[in-house]
Formats: structure tokens, C-alpha cells, sequence
């Protein structure tokens, strides 16, 4: 096991159990299937307070804007068809049920944290 993985392991297990992290933060250590990913967001964090701060910069009100605005202009189905296959099942596998605005909102956040870029319509 490389020593990627033992942090990513480690790690893992401690953000799921805290009672201080976020429930973004949580979504995201339960759904990461990429070690190198998890560790290139959060590898300098050096507790959940700072990981929290992490996602709480990419979760900000602008996601919840953009979904908002998708959905007031029927754009809902034409967003869906832009989304990345993997990234929209693993969101749907354990985020789901959920509205559609929560399900695009995490998918807006998600994908800013994977791909490293806003999603445009």
C-alpha cells in the first residue's frame, strides 16, 4: 500500500466519524474513489477544521445560484445531458433522493472539485 493510500485510509475514517465535519466534506471522502485526488485537495490540511474550509471555499452560494438559474430556465434536462456520466451516477448512487435543485447543486460543487472548473451549460 502506498503511502498515498494509508493517508487516504486513515483519513477517510476520521473525516466519516468526526462530529465536526461538514457534510460536504463527508460526501466527498464517502464518494472519492481516486486516492491522489482526495490527497491533491486536502494532503496539506492538517486537521478537519482546515478540510472543512476547503470545501466550504468550492461549496459557496454561487452553486446554489447556478442550480437555481438552471432550473428557472428549463435547463434542467439539457444540464443533465452535459454531465459527466461517472460523476452524475456516483452522485445519484449516494446522494440521491434528493430534488432536482440538490442534486444539481451537488453535482456544480463536485464537479468544480474534480475537474477543477465551473460546469457551463
Amino acid at each position: 500500500m502506498s503511502e498515498k493510500e494509508k493517508w487516504a485510509e486513515q483519513i477517510t475514517k476520521k473525516v466519516i466519524t468526526s462530529k465536526e465535519a461538514s457534510k460536504g466534506l463527508k460526501n466527498v471522502f464517502e464518494t472519492a474513489d481516486d486516492d491522489d485526488y482526495l490527497y491533491s485537495l486536502f494532503g496539506t490540511c492538517e486537521n478537519i477544521e482546515q478540510m472543512n474550509k476547503v470545501i466550504n471555499d468550492i461549496e459557496c452560494d454561487d452553486a446554489a445560484s447556478e442550480a437555481e438559474e438552471i432550473i428557472k430556465r428549463g435547463l434542467y434536462d439539457a444540464a443533465a445531458m452535459l454531465m459527466d456520466d461517472d460523476l452524475r451516477e456516483e452522485i445519484h448512487c449516494g446522494f440521491a433522493p434528493c430534488s432536482d435543485f440538490e442534486f444539481l447543486t451537488e453535482y456544480i460543487i463536485r464537479h468544480k472539485l474534480r475537474f477543477g472548473e465551473d460546469f457551463v451549460i
